[in-house]
C-alpha cells in the first residue's frame, strides 16, 4: 500500500487559459513516485499528468472549454477539512452579535483549517465568534441526520447545492451544552453517496469553556453496536390521551344588597355526610379585601383584625421588639400578621402566657376549600398551637442519615390518620429535621415537641434535639423515656443524656403526645442557663436497625396539645389536600343581588368523585346561598393496553396496565419482549390527568426501526386515544466527522489531488497550534482561475 499523502504546500501557476495546456507544478510532500495512483482535477477536467516525485507533481492542464461556465456565485470543495473564521472582541453569547458585526464574514481575525468537524473544548479566548464552513460527503446514499454541540449559542445551516444562497438552519442551541452533547438534531435527510453538501456551523462565546462539535448520524445501516461500538438510541414513545373534564361547582349568593369589594360576609362550608366532630363546618369570608387570609398560611395578610381568638387584645409589634419591624407586614401597629409562617395563619403578640395567640380572621374562599379537604386527626385547634410545624410526610422524600429516601419511607401502610406517614427501614436508624434559620424557635417559647407515634415494646426510640445559644456554641441533647432504657445504647458519646418525665407508649397503637423537653432538661443534671436565649436548630428520632417504628404530624409546641382519643380525618372519598387544586373565578350576573363563584378542582390522582360542597350563611338576614355541580369530573383512564414490537417480525403482543410504574414497565420491555438491549420507563407529561407517555429505547439494533405497534385494547376513560406520539431514529453515529468526510469550501475553483482516491489536504504555509488547527491568513492555495483568452491559433513558423 502507497505512502498515505500529507499536503500540498503550493500550486504554480495559479492562473491558466480555459483551452488546458498550462504546465502545472504541484508542490507537496507523501506523493510517492507512482504515477498511476495519482488523479489531479481541476473543475472536473483532468490535468494530465507528466511526472511524479515524493515532493511534487507536474501536469498539464485540459481543455475547460467544453465545461458549463462556472456560475460565479457557485462554492468548490477543495482538501480535507473545515475552513474555521475566527472574529474576536464580540460581546454576549448571542449569534445575532457575531452576524452584527462589521467584521462579519469577510473580515475575519484568523482563519484556520480543522482536521475534523470540531474546535478548542477549552478556554481559548472571551466574545469572540466564529463560522465553519466545509462541504460533507457521505460514504453511502440513506438518511442522514446532522447534531451540534456547542458553548455558548450555536446553530448548524445547510444546503444541497454549492450556494450560500440556498442554506437553511437544520439545528440551533440557544444556549451552552456540555463537550459533546448532541443535544440539537437535524430532521432526517436523504444523501448521495460520492455527492457534496455544504454544511455551516456558527457559535458565539462570551466566556468560560469554548467549543463546538458537530456530528452525523447515518439511519438505515446494517452496522450495529457490536460492529462500530458507537450508536445512535432509537427512541419511541407512546402517548395515552383523554380528554378529561375537570370537576366544576358554582356557589350562588343572592343578598338583600349586591356584593362590594368591600363587603365581608360570613359563611360555613362543609362536606356532605363527610364531616367530624373536630371539623364538621369551617367559616370563611368572600371578602375581597384584606379581612381573610389565603394561603401561605396568611404571610401576605395586610388587614386590621388585632384581636385573638379568645378575645384578648394584640401588642404593639414595636413595642415587643425594634428587631421585627418591616418583616412580611410586621411594624408600628397591633394588627395580626405571620412573620414567621405559622401554621396557624396571623398572629400577634399578648401579654397572657404563652405570649403568642392566633387571631379570629376567616379564610378566604378558595383557601377554606383546601382546608376543608386538610386531614387534622386532632383537631383545627392543634395547628393553631404550633410555633413550627416540621413535617407531616405528605411529600415523596425526606432526609434520613442525610441521604435523601424516595417514596418508599413515605407510606399508607399502618399510616396515621389514613394520610402518608414516615416508616422507618430495615435499614434507617435515624431521622433528621432540619429547621429554616428564619424560624429558629427558643425552647423557652417551644417547650413541646408533638408528635404522632406507633412504636412495639421493647423497642429503643430516642428524641434528640440540637440547640443553639447567643453565643454560637451547640450541643445535642437526647431524651430517653423511662420505659425506653435500652435506648441509651444507641446514642452517641457526644450527645447530653436526659431523662424524659413522660413515658413513651410501646404498643400497636398510634398515639399522639407533646413531650416537655424543656421542663425535662430543666430538672436535668445540664439545665441551661436562662439568662441567654436557646434556639432548637436540628429535631432528630433515633431507632435501631429492624424497629417497625412509624412517625407523624412532627412539630414543635408552645402549648401541651395531648390528645387521648382519636377521630378519623375528613378525607372526602379519599381526597386529601396534598392532592387537590382548586381554581375560583367571579363571575358577574345580570341580577344584581347576585354573586357567583365558579370553582373548578383537579387531583393529582385524576379523581372524579369529588363530593358536593355545602355552605350555608352566618347571618340572619335573607341571604339564600345555593351550591351545585356544573361538571362531573369525567372518570380517569382505567384497564390495559397494548404493545407489539416490530409486528413484520412476529413478537408476541403484551397487554400493559395503564398504571403501571416505571419498574414495571421496564421490566416488560427488558424480558418479555426480546430485541437485544432495551430500555423503557414513564416519560413526563404536564397534565397527568389528560396524557401519560412511555417511552422505549433501543440501544443495539439498525436505526430506523419500524415503530411499534400500540392498541388501546380495554382501556376506559373519556375519549381515549393511543398512539406512538414521536420517533428519534437511531443509526451510526460518526461524531465528530472526520476529515476523510469534509471538504473545504472556496469561491474559486481547487487543484484537487488524489492518490489512490484519498484526497490530499491543501495546507500551504501554515502553522500549527496548540488546538491541532492550521492557522493562515488565507486559504488560496490550491486556487487555480481559468482566463478567457481566446482559442490557440498559429501565426508563423519559422525557420
Amino acid at each position: 500500500m502507497g505512502a498515505i499523502i500529507r499536503d500540498i504546500v503550493s500550486v504554480s501557476p495559479a492562473q491558466g487559459s480555459i483551452f488546458g495546456g498550462t504546465r502545472l507544478a504541484i508542490l507537496g510532500e507523501g506523493f510517492g513516485n507512482d504515477v498511476d495512483s495519482i488523479n489531479v482535477v481541476i473543475s472536473s477536467v483532468n490535468c494530465i499528468i507528466q511526472s511524479v516525485t515524493n515532493s511534487e507533481i507536474v501536469c498539464f492542464t485540459g481543455n475547460s472549454s467544453l465545461v458549463p461556465s462556472i456560475d460565479q456565485y457557485l462554492l468548490h470543495p477543495g482538501g480535507q477539512g473545515v475552513t474555521r473564521y475566527n472574529y474576536q472582541n464580540i460581546g454576549s453569547i448571542y449569534l445575532s452579535e457575531l452576524r452584527d458585526s462589521n467584521k462579519y464574514p469577510d473580515n475575519p481575525d484568523s482563519v484556520a483549517i480543522l482536521p475534523w468537524f470540531e474546535s478548542h473544548s477549552t478556554s481559548f479566548l472571551s466574545n469572540y465568534g466564529e463560522r465553519f464552513e466545509t462541504f460533507f460527503t457521505p460514504f453511502s446514499s440513506g438518511y442522514h441526520s446532522f447534531i451540534i454541540s456547542g458553548d455558548d449559542q450555536h446553530e448548524l445551516f445547510f444546503s444541497v447545492s454549492k450556494n450560500y444562497s440556498d442554506l437553511e438552519s437544520i439545528a440551533f442551541g440557544g444556549e451552552h451544552s456540555q463537550f459533546r452533547d448532541y443535544r440539537e438534531r437535524s430532521p432526517k435527510i436523504w444523501l448521495n453517496s460520492n455527492q457534496s453538501y455544504l454544511l455551516v456551523a456558527e457559535f458565539k462565546e462570551q466566556y468560560g469553556v469554548d467549543f463546538v462539535s458537530v456530528g452525523v448520524i447515518k439511519h438505515d445501516t446494517t452496522l450495529t453496536y457490536f460492529d462500530t461500538q458507537q450508536v445512535s438510541i432509537e427512541n419511541q414513545t407512546i402517548a395515552i390521551r383523554t380528554d378529561y373534564l375537570q370537576e366544576t361547582q358554582s356557589l350562588s349568593i343572592n343578598t338583600s344588597n349586591s356584593l362590594t369589594s368591600e363587603d365581608h360576609l360570613s359563611f360555613t362550608l362543609s362536606i356532605n355526610g363527610k364531616s367530624t366532630p373536630e371539623i364538621d363546618s369551617l367559616s370563611f369570608s368572600i371578602s375581597d379585601t384584606q379581612e381573610c387570609f389565603n394561603e401561605n398560611n396568611g404571610v401576605d395578610y395586610r388587614g386590621t383584625v388585632s384581636t385573638t381568638r379568645e378575645g384578648k387584645s394584640c401588642q404593639n409589634w414595636k413595642s415587643v421588639s425594634e428587631e421585627v419591624t418591616q418583616i412580611n407586614g410586621v411594624g408600628d401597629h397591633n394588627y395580626c400578621r405571620n412573620p414567621d409562617n405559622s401554621l396557624g395563619g396571623p398572629w400577634c403578640y399578648i401579654e397572657s402566657t404563652p405570649n403568642k395567640g392566633f387571631c379570629n380572621i376567616d379564610y378566604c374562599i378558595k383557601d377554606a376549600l383546601l382546608y376543608l379537604f386538610t386531614a387534622q386527626c386532632t383537631g383545627n385547634d392543634l395547628s393553631g398551637s404550633m410555633s413550627v410545624f416540621l413535617n407531616d410526610f405528605e411529600e415523596t422524600e425526606i432526609l434520613i442519615d442525610n441521604y435523601l429516601y424516595e417514596q418508599d419511607s413515605i407510606t399508607l401502610i399502618d399510616s396515621y390518620c389514613g394520610r402518608k406517614s414516615f416508616g422507618f427501614h430495615t435499614t434507617d436508624t435515624l431521622l433528621y429535621q432540619f429547621i429554616d434559620e428564619i424560624q429558629y424557635p427558643t425552647i423557652m417559647d417551644a417547650p413541646y415537641i408533638c408528635m404522632a407515634y406507633k412504636i412495639p415494646s421493647e423497642a429503643p426510640f430516642v428524641i434528640s434535639l440540637e440547640i443553639l445559644n447567643l453565643e454560637d456554641s451547640y450541643r445535642w441533647y437526647s431524651f430517653i423515656s423511662p420505659t425506653s432504657t435500652s435506648s441509651r445504647d444507641i446514642i452517641s458519646t457526644n450527645y447530653v443524656l436526659v431523662d424524659l418525665n413522660e413515658n413513651i407508649i410501646e404498643d400497636s397503637n398510634w398515639h399522639y403526645e407533646c413531650f416537655d423537653v424543656f421542663k425535662s432538661l430543666q430538672l436535668s443534671e445540664s439545665p441551661l442557663s436562662l439568662e441567654i436565649s436557646h434556639f432548637v436548630r436540628k429535631v432528630s428520632i433515633h431507632t435501631i436497625k429492624g424497629t417497625p417504628l412509624y412517625i407523624d404530624v412532627l412539630a414543635l409546641s408552645y402549648e401541651d396539645r395531648s390528645v387521648t382519643q382519636l377521630h378519623p380525618a375528613i378525607h372526602p372519598n379519599g381526597i386529601t389536600v396534598s392532592d387537590l387544586a382548586v381554581e375560583m373565578e367571579r363571575v358577574s350576573d345580570n341580577t344584581s343581588n347576585v354573586t357567583i363563584f365558579n370553582f373548578t378542582f383537579s387531583t393529582t390522582d385524576c379523581s372524579s368523585d369529588i363530593p358536593l360542597i355545602l355552605v350555608e350563611a352566618n347571618t340572619n338576614d335573607s341571604t339564600v346561598v345555593e351550591t351545585k355541580r356544573i361538571q362531573a369530573a369525567s372518570e380517569p383512564i382505567r384497564g390495559n393496553f397494548s404493545i407489539k414490537i416490530f409486528s413484520s417480525q412476529n413478537y408476541s403482543l403484551i397487554h400493559i396496565p395503564y398504571n403501571i410504574n416505571d419498574k414495571e414497565f421496564l421490566s416488560i420491555i427488558e424480558e418479555e419482549f426480546l430485541v437485544g438491549n432495551a430500555k423503557g420507563g414513564i416519560a413526563y407529561s404536564e397534565d397527568v390527568c389528560r396524557e401519560r407517555k412511555f417511552w422505549i429505547s433501543f440501544y443495539n439494533l439498525p436505526g430506523d426501526l419500524e415503530p411499534v405497534t400500540v392498541d388501546s385494547y380495554n382501556l376506559s376513560g373519556y375519549n381515549v386515544s393511543v398512539a406512538v406520539d414521536e420517533v428519534t431514529p437511531g443509526g451510526l453515529i460518526i461524531a465528530p466527522i472526520p476529515g476523510h468526510m469534509l471538504r473545504t469550501v472556496h469561491r474559486v475553483p481547487q487543484v484537487v489531488v488524489e492518490k489512490n482516491s484519498v484526497r490530499a489536504i491543501c495546507k500551504g504555509p501554515f502553522t500549527q497550534n496548540e488546538h491541532n488547527s492550521l492557522l493562515t491568513t488565507n486559504i488560496d492555495f490550491c486556487d487555480y482561475s481559468y482566463s478567457n483568452a481566446s482559442e490557440p491559433s498559429i501565426t508563423s513558423i519559422s525557420p
